[in-house]
């Protein structure tokens, strides 16, 4: 993002990506909403990288007038968060069982909103990481063949399509692996 990092800057123009919480559409989904943390510069605090600051400590500089940069950094994380959470909610609207888990991600040093939290809980329900979507990954992956395939010059595209579905398979092993 541009020298302005700020919370005010991401109000121009809010998009929200929908999600219905479809286990299939889990991964185009969650990549998408990725990407959109990046742009807005939240993906740090979203995946947990970054630390937010509890309720209290963010409060307390929000009140001074001369802030050190590093009270800025906690108080603009603490606002991302609340912004990401934000986000994470409205996408979540169509889905009661995403809504719920996005809502309940709470806990004692950040009363309102934990975007990590909610994030992670997404992840776990939808993500397969259990051992029986892993084995029905790997029964897809082994029990894949080539169709028929069309004249030569036609071929050629369908086994793109056929190769890149190949690559969704191994790259969903390897994220629940």
């Amino acid at each position: 993002m541009s020298k302005e990092t700020d919370y005010e800057a991401l109000e121009n123009s809010v998009k929200y990506i929908p999600w219905k919480g479809k286990k299939a559409e889990w991964y185009m989904w969650h990549k998408t909403f990725l990407v959109q943390a990046m742009i807005r510069g939240y993906h740090g605090i979203l995946v947990g990288l970054e630390a937010v600051p509890t309720d209290e400590t963010a409060k307390k500089p929000a009140i001074l007038t001369d802030m050190t940069s590093n009270q800025k950094k906690q108080y603009n994380n603490y606002k991302m968060n609340t912004r990401a959470y934000a986000d994470l909610l409205q996408c979540c609207t169509q889905d009661i069982v995403s809504f719920g888990i996005v809502d309940m991600a709470k806990d004692k040093d950040l009363m309102n909103d934990n975007t990590a939290l909610a994030w992670k809980g997404l992840s776990d329900k939808f993500a397969g990481r259990n051992n029986a979507e892993k084995m029905k990954l790997v029964k897809q992956l082994n029990e894949s063949q080539m169709k028929k395939m069309k004249p030569l010059t036609y071929g050629l595209r369908i086994w793109n399509v056929y190769d890149k579905e190949l690559q969704n398979v191994e790259r969903q092993l390897t994220i629940t692996s």
